[in-house]
């Protein structure tokens, strides 16, 4: 910044008149200097907004363009698929506004029918699109020419797809990106249009000047674009000709901005490196700043430059401050590079985990594929294999999930009556076969009086209890694990659990970095026991969540105890007195497992099945069958709607009767999916129940098909008395709601 400050104590006129020049040239350049910086600071911050704006929408249209189903959309031309296609692309994402499918020659196959939210667009909108000409359009033939991979990205100043089917400005940002076959060959376009409105809302989230800024777009020919970032009208500051002069020195000069003073106002002008418009040239920020505005700044400026002493006196704090800084950051580094370590120990471990009951699993599955009769012992020992080794897999990756929603801080608990020795006895009856198998003795016993019943999570506390004792059987290989439970009088009331094994035990520094996510106490290649590193500090944040904590303390060659703690609200004033747990009779179903069901639950049910995985519709049918249901599978969720339509079309008024009680239905499918296909059905009139059935087992997922439409949610791999049970539920629901002899359409 440019600065001449003049302090002059008379000695003539002539010295005082050259003083004064002197000043009012050196307040002119400072003004000059603090506009520029600001107009810049502003073109910038709004140039960088507006480009992380369209970023999502870039990626997400090349996501879109590699999908397989919008490949086979565009090979097949088939209207219906197209939509399909278009619809799934645009459902629920907030990355774009509208989808439009082109072939080889540039003539558009369709576009989505529904905004993201699930809403039918109007037909006349769609119909004046699919009338349009778009060969002609750079952004398609751009995309067509010599069978290029060139992506284009353009601001659409006419009217086009996005104005069509929005109210919209008549301004849309148009990304559009060839799609290939297998072989390389071109099929056709995907183009994606974001609406203006969009990109206006970021300069309104911008404050410009204090908030007495406005910003427009301004294109290489000097034209000013109709909408202001920034709300409110201005009339244009600078007539078209000077305003093309302007940005004409821009275009051919190379710089990246300009600034210029008109009257009362600063007008900077900055490049967008992002978009083009449709004759290729490029856009400008054009942010108008108040000359008050800046003759306020620099006088606040020059203030600050007169505490100058004050700052050259801080510097050598400031050095200090600086070599501090910079000692911790070289700390904050090698605590970086040790994460990174201890993650990629991780993944060694995490395919190491998976890769051993894997290999047990088609082992044992090819042994029973080469002994067409086995013996009745040795077939139920390698089905028993391959269920517990599933099983071991499934573990696996619920810890995985289960780390992913503690480093989101979406790990949850809840409250309900709870009996704590229940709880206690049904874990060591599930322990007890891995005991067993290992010659260990378990057991369990209440050593302090507990609350008999209290309030908390049964299924944490379960989950808590599960991961201390299967570690304690894992590391040890003779005596035994035993369960000791107490109660500690207050308020909250705590319970305490201590698991004591005769294992191998640990140091000190193994204890130290045991409860560290993707650790282990053993990382060495070498090591004896299994595990992810996940399971210790998923189980210490679910205590700690429940008002409580996990401790250890172990000896080398002698063993361990680790402790837990949680916090209870005590229901009632009885308390149960010392006693043994072990090989009581739980009273209760284990957690994971539905209550028996009858042999025939579903006799005269009429179940649709849509589930595009082959393996999965045999499976499914088989259980439903033997449950006394009648199925017909479909393979996507375009046919299971024509299946209950009068014509067999997607548009066409449901049947009546329904031929159907029941649909249970995947998820993610080809053509259509689960969530469209459940919307379109809600939308015309179907009052039949759904159930979800998805491999997506992360937190929502189950609030997201409850909202889409479905009656109940059942997660893969799907477990037999659950579902069953899931369908009867959901069946005897519907006919308690339904009046009589009325069908559920």
């Amino acid at each position: 910044m440019i600065t001449c400050l003049f302090v002059v104590v008379g000695i003539g006129g002539l010295i005082q008149a050259a003083v004064a020049a002197l000043s009012t040239a050196g307040e002119v350049a400072r003004f000059q200097a603090v506009a520029g910086e600001a107009l810049m600071d502003a073109g910038r911050r709004l140039t960088e907004a507006i480009e992380h704006t369209v970023a999502p929408s870039i990626a997400w249209t090349r996501r879109i363009a590699q999908d397989p189903c919008v490949v086979a959309a565009l090979q097949s031309r088939d209207r219906t698929r197209v939509v399909a296609a278009c619809n799934a692309a645009v459902l629920g994402t907030t990355s774009i506004d509208a989808i439009a499918l082109f072939d080889s020659q540039g003539t558009i196959l369709g576009l989505n029918s529904v905004y993201a939210d699930g809403s039918p667009i109007a037909p006349e909108r769609l119909d004046r699109v699919l009338a349009r000409d778009f060969r002609d359009r750079p952004i398609i033939t751009r995309c067509l020419r010599n069978e290029s991979r060139a992506e284009v990205l353009e601001f659409q100043t006419r009217c086009d797809i996005t104005p069509a089917l929005f109210d919209s400005s008549g301004l849309s940002v148009a990304h559009s990106v060839p799609a290939f076959d297998a072989n390389g060959r071109q099929v056709g376009v995907v183009s994606a249009r974001l609406r203006f409105e969009r990109i206006a809302a970021v300069g309104k989230e911008c404050t410009l000047a204090d908030g007495l800024g406005k910003a427009e777009f301004v294109s290489d020919s000097g034209r000013l674009f109709d909408e202001l970032v920034n709300s409110g009208a201005v009339a244009p500051r600078l007539s078209p000709g000077h305003l093309g002069a302007i940005v004409a020195s821009l275009a051919v000069g190379g710089v990246l901005h300009s600034v210029v003073q008109l009257d009362d106002a600063y007008i900077g002008l900055q490049r967008m490196n992002q978009l083009r418009t449709l004759d290729g040239g490029g856009i400008q920020v054009m942010v108008t700043i108040p000359a008050a505005w800046v003759a306020d700044r620099a006088h606040r400026d020059r203030l600050a430059e007169a505490a100058g002493t004050l700052v050259f006196s801080l510097l050598a704090l400031a050095l200090a401050i600086l070599s501090i800084t910079h000692r911790r950051l070289r700390t904050a580094r090698a605590v970086a590079e040790s994460a990174s370590l201890t993650k990629s120990e991780f993944l060694a471990n995490m395919s190491h985990e998976i890769r051993t009951p894997m290999s047990a699993i088609l082992g044992y599955a090819e042994l029973l594929a080469a002994e067409p009769q086995p013996a009745r012992a040795e077939r139920a020992e390698f089905v028993d294999t391959i269920r517990r080794n599933g099983e071991h897999l499934l573990e696996l990756v619920n810890d995985v999930l289960d780390i992913s929603k503690v480093e989101a801080g979406k790990l949850t608990v809840e409250k309900r009556a709870t009996r704590i020795d229940v709880v206690v006895r049904d874990v060591v009856s599930l322990m007890s076969v891995k005991a067993r198998s290992k010659n260990l003795t378990l057991e369990a016993e209440i050593v302090s009086p507990i609350p008999a019943r209290v309030a908390s999570d049964p299924v944490r506390v379960r989950q808590i209890l599960v991961n201390l004792i299967g570690n304690a059987i894992k590391f040890t290989e003779l005596g035994k694990v035993t369960v000791e439970v107490r109660g500690v009088r207050g308020d909250p009331a705590t319970v305490v659990f201590d698991v004591r094994d005769t294992g191998i035990g640990m140091t000190r520094e193994q204890c130290q970095r045991l409860f560290a996510p993707f650790t282990q106490a053993d990382t060495s290649t070498t090591r004896r026991f299994g595990g992810t590193g996940l399971g210790l500090h998923i189980s210490r944040r679910l205590a700690t969540m429940m008002g409580g904590d996990i401790s250890v303390t172990s000896t080398p060659g002698v063993g361990s105890c680790f402790t837990a703690t949680v916090a209870v609200d005590v229901i009632g004033d009885a308390w149960l007195p010392p006693a043994p747990l072990a090989g009581m009779p739980t009273g209760s179903v284990r957690e994971g497992e539905a209550a028996p069901v009858e042999s025939m639950p579903l006799a005269g049910a009429r179940i649709l099945l849509a589930e595009d995985g082959p393996d999965n519709v045999r499976l499914i049918s088989h259980v439903l069958r033997k449950a006394g249901a009648e199925v017909l599978a479909v393979g996507n969720g375009a046919l299971a709607v024509q299946a209950l339509t009068k014509d067999g079309t997607l548009e066409g008024e449901l049947r009546e009767p329904l031929p159907c009680d029941l649909l249970l239905t995947d998820i993610q499918m080809p053509v259509m999916d689960g969530y469209t296909a459940v919307a379109l059905l809600r939308r015309k009139g179907a009052r039949l129940p759904i159930i979800a059935l998805t491999a997506h087992a992360m937190a929502g997922d189950r609030e997201r098909c409850i909202a889409a439409g479905c009656t109940g949610y059942a997660s893969k791999p799907i477990h037999r008395r659950h579902l069953i049970a899931s369908c009867v539920e959901v069946l005897s629901q519907a006919r308690e709601a339904a009046p009589e002899n009325e069908a559920l359409v």
